[in-house]
């Protein structure tokens, strides 16, 4: 199986359209999301997903299209996985044009630490032998898959509720709550097959009025053929006080907890396929594998309306893999012709969930997976995942020119615009934090070529560890400046002035204790700095004084101990420490 393609959400926007493989097979772009060991929240989910109902495609041009109304899109949710790496999951649209307004609204279903980023996928890259696309069957099935029904007592109790998401994430209560979709993860995770899970959502508009012509007819005992044959010889019963059995009133308060406002029709079905050849056994059997999966939902199952999963092999298998290929949307038809007919199972592949209900087929908690899905997934921690960004008020004074201090990453990781620091701020500190090979040097480089031309003084770099920075800038200056008129590059030892401030060795000699001698040093060093920048400046800054003070006696401390280790060594390696101590090239650019 094909790995998926990343894509940013620039060139997401550039280019909305099915973009194209190698092999002319179409792509389409999906949200990947990585989830953290953090719990969704239910409340928080039930209030997106009354937002997810409400998106609809772009608005009509033509007169007619106005008359028919909002186009609401087919939402796709895919959990993926294969031999090769871990399990992935992906939320994608139909409607290219939405897929920036989906990916606002999952951030809110999703806590902040689950992560983002956008790949290009397409079931095409689950490569299907001539064999397996033709439906043949042989000795070792090659192919099978699961389709999800919904299954109910009466021809209308599709109406009626399912056990809602809050259910299974009580994570206070049970420290083993498990969603619906944690089975998925886990037989998928277990097999060694390639296996696909769908979940298709679409927004389904307002019923109400079906809902409470439902009702009506249940107090009035008329909702079935017997209750309406009872009604026409026993009368109807009181409208005031109707005597109804216990299974019409769980009904009727079943009735009154579902939002027919706010509800979506969903098919859910899944795959799995053998990617050995003929010549090569299959270590796993695809139909046992998808037969797992048949009761994955059995939970999600209430009073009156079940959710049932049926397999199917050979060349039913392939339409199953067809359907998931061409996202094929089944509406609900529990009230079809046919069901009318006495002793018919009433089934429909479309099933109706409200916002409660619905994320039981499509949203996974990484809170809430088993070890083997944990391994297949890598949540991460979620104190281990990217900060937010700063707000835009924050980042806009720092979008311009001067000293570049990079490009800041979204909660995904993803580079924005650089941000620089003005030449207003530049006489507060900077400082590059990292590890070695992270790119410190790299970036003050970069700083110092674009600080160059915003600024009119010089930006100077004194460079101790004798790495060849100094000769990189100068590369790098003249691959954007074409000269190095501007630039001087000398040696500090040889060039500057020297002055051992912090050198105590003349008081110790007069005779001063050596402690005495490195308070008078520091003390002297602090007058130096409040006379630079005014009392009322220095004491403003509530640590760098005392960080200062320590600084300035490990410098005296450390030149005592120089001398004292140099007096030492010096029969065997003289002056050796001199030149290690004072070679400093010094590098520096001024303004043209």
């Amino acid at each position: 199986m094909e790995e998926p393609t990343a894509s940013t959400p620039s060139d997401s926007r550039d280019n909305l359209t099915n973009h194209r493989t190698t092999d002319g097979e179409s792509t389409r772009l999906y949200i990947r999301v990585q989830p953290t060991d953090n719990a969704l929240n239910p409340k928080t989910i039930q209030r997106q997903f009354k937002r997810l109902q409400q998106i609809t495609y772009p608005e009509p041009d033509g007169i007619l299209d106005r008359f028919r109304g909002p186009i609401r899109p087919t939402l796709e949710f895919l959990l993926v996985s294969n031999t090769e790496s871990s399990l992935s999951y992906y939320v994608g649209i139909d409607e290219q044009d939405t897929v920036d307004e989906l990916e606002r609204i999952l951030r809110g279903v999703f806590p902040n630490s689950y992560e983002f980023d956008r790949v290009e996928w397409h079931a095409d890259q689950l490569t299907l032998s001539d064999e397996m696309a033709d439906g043949a069957d042989s000795e070792a099935t090659k192919i099978a898959g699961v389709e999800f029904q919904g299954q109910t007592d009466r021809r209308r109790d599709w109406q009626t509720k399912l056990t809602p998401f809050e259910e299974f994430t009580s994570h206070d209560e049970d420290d083993h709550a498990r969603v619906p979709l944690t089975a998925v993860v886990e037989t998928m995770a277990e097999r060694d097959l390639p296996m696909v899970y769908q979940a298709l959502l679409r927004p389904k508009l307002d019923w109400t009025d079906d809902l409470e012509d439902r009702r009506l007819d249940i107090e009035m005992n008329i909702d079935t053929l017997g209750g309406q044959l009872a009604n026409a010889v026993l009368g109807s019963p009181d409208e005031s006080n109707p005597a109804l059995p216990a299974s019409d009133e769980e009904r009727l308060a079943e009735l009154e907890a579902k939002d027919a406002r706010r509800s979506f029709e969903v098919n859910a079905r899944a795959i799995a396929i053998t990617d050995k050849s003929d010549t090569e056994p299959p270590t796993e059997d695809p139909k046992r594998a998808v037969r797992e999966l048949t009761s994955a939902f059995s939970d999600v199952s209430r009073t009156s309306y079940e959710i049932n999963g049926t397999v199917h092999t050979g060349s039913d298998g392939v339409a199953v893999f067809d359907a998931i290929r061409e996202r094929q949307f089944q509406p609900p038809n529990y009230e079809r012709l046919a069901t009318k007919i006495p002793g018919t199972t009433n089934t429909s592949s479309g099933i109706v969930a409200d916002a409660t209900e619905v994320t039981n087929f499509c949203l996974l908690d990484g809170a809430a997976l088993t070890t083997a899905g944990t391994r297949a997934l890598a949540p991460s921690r979620g104190e281990q995942t990217a900060l937010p960004r700063p707000t835009k008020e924050q980042l806009t004074q720092y979008r311009t020119s001067g000293l570049t201090l990079g490009q800041p990453l979204s909660q995904d990781d993803t580079p924005t615009d650089p941000i620089a620091l003005p030449p207003e701020l530049q006489p507060l500190h900077v400082a590059w934090f990292g590890k070695t090979g992270s790119g410190k040097s790299t970036g003050l480089t970069t700083g110092m070529l674009d600080n160059h031309a915003a600024t009119s003084g010089a930006s100077i770099l004194i460079e101790p560890k004798g790495d060849g920075m100094p000769v990189e800038y100068l590369r790098a200056h003249y691959a954007k400046y074409g000269n190095l008129d501007n630039v001087y590059y000398f040696d500090c030892a040889e060039t500057l002035p020297a002055l051992s401030f912090f050198d105590i060795r003349p008081q110790l000699e007069a005779g001063i204790d050596r402690a005495t001698a490195v308070q008078n040093t520091v003390d002297h060093y602090i007058e130096l700095l409040i006379g630079i920048m005014g009392r009322d400046r220095f004491e403003r800054a509530v640590r760098s004084p005392d960080i200062i003070r320590y600084l300035s006696k490990r410098c005296s401390t450390r030149s005592t101990e120089r001398t004292r280790s140099a007096i030492a060594t010096s029969s065997r390696k003289p002056h050796r420490w001199l030149r290690r101590e004072t070679h400093r090239p010094l590098l520096t650019t001024t303004s043209r």
